[in-house]
């Protein structure tokens, strides 16, 4: 006999959007991880850390025969706090990048801006002398860069895009963004120089990441693992009555696409006012466009 909660998870996992499925990901490795090293500590003599198997190791020689590590470590976290702020700060810079900039572009910042954190990371500890007694101890994980690559990205993209900071200050996002970069700059020399690292690279990656798409170059990563896992799915019904016309049919090229003209007045609409003040067909004009 089904759960009904389990059959609720999958139809939800199954039916969300490309957000919602990356961070069902994060929460179910968290409780998978956690689960499994209380049945050892509870049952097994020998303690079981998942830190060497899903952490990406400094050690480019480590690497060399975990190469998963590179993308399983965005996806771990050890700590519940970090599990929290890192799934709050992904939604709200996730929700915000997918409606101006669609699900794909969505998924390829976060996993290069993942990879690109982890590189810097790596590079500076084996470069550094700073850092020369690390690499052999030291591993990197949870999904912090692969944030900073959407956060920065979408702030570089909508600079002036207002925030209510504790629903009373406005504060343009690229001042938020600022911050945060500067803070992980000046946190290099702190307690967690190797997440530090990591956040800057991805942050670094989706600045530039953005920079070269506004000049006309594509960054779309072709995942076809990940294909089926962030493919909705449509239930198909077949009628015997007439189709209705719709801007939207199956096969066809969507004749109802938003002119380019009309993207740019309802982007420069939300970096003068925000977006609030985007009419309700304002903000349906720039969803459909998100997804094309």
């Amino acid at each position: 006999m089904s759960n009904p909660l389990i059959e609720d998870i999958k139809r939800s996992f199954k039916s969300g959007s490309a957000l919602m499925k990356i961070i069902y990901i994060n929460v179910g490795v968290f409780l998978f991880v956690n689960i499994i090293e209380l049945l050892f500590f509870l049952f097994a003599e020998q303690p079981i850390s998942f830190l060497r198997l899903l952490g990406a190791p400094a050690s480019p020689e480590e690497l060399l025969f975990k190469p998963w590590t590179i993308i399983t470590y965005m996806f771990y976290h050890e700590g519940f706090m970090h599990l929290l702020f890192n799934m709050v700060m992904l939604y709200f810079s996730g929700q915000l990048f997918i409606s101006f900039l669609g699900e794909k572009k969505f998924i390829s910042t976060y996993i290069l801006g993942g990879i690109a954190g982890y590189v810097l990371f790596a590079v500076s500890f084996n470069l550094f002398p700073a850092f020369r007694y690390y690499p052999a101890h030291s591993y990197l994980l949870g999904a912090s860069a692969s944030i900073m690559a959407v956060f920065i990205g979408i702030a570089t993209y909508i600079p002036n895009f207002i925030v209510r900071l504790f629903f009373t200050i406005q504060v343009p996002l690229k001042w938020i963004a600022l911050g945060y970069f500067i803070l992980d700059i000046l946190n290099i020399s702190g307690k967690n120089p190797g997440g530090s690292l990591s956040h800057v690279g991805g942050a670094l990656f989706g600045y530039f990441m953005i920079k070269s798409y506004q000049q006309g170059r594509g960054f779309v990563l072709d995942l076809s693992w990940f294909k089926n896992l962030f493919k909705r799915k449509m239930k198909v019904v077949h009628s015997t009555t007439k189709k209705k016309k719709s801007g939207f049919n199956s096969g066809n090229k969507n004749t109802n696409k938003p002119s380019q003209e009309e993207i740019d007045r309802i982007l420069d609409k939300i970096s003068k006012s925000g977006y609030d003040s985007l009419t309700k067909k304002e903000k349906e004009t720039l969803f459909k466009s998100s997804n094309n």
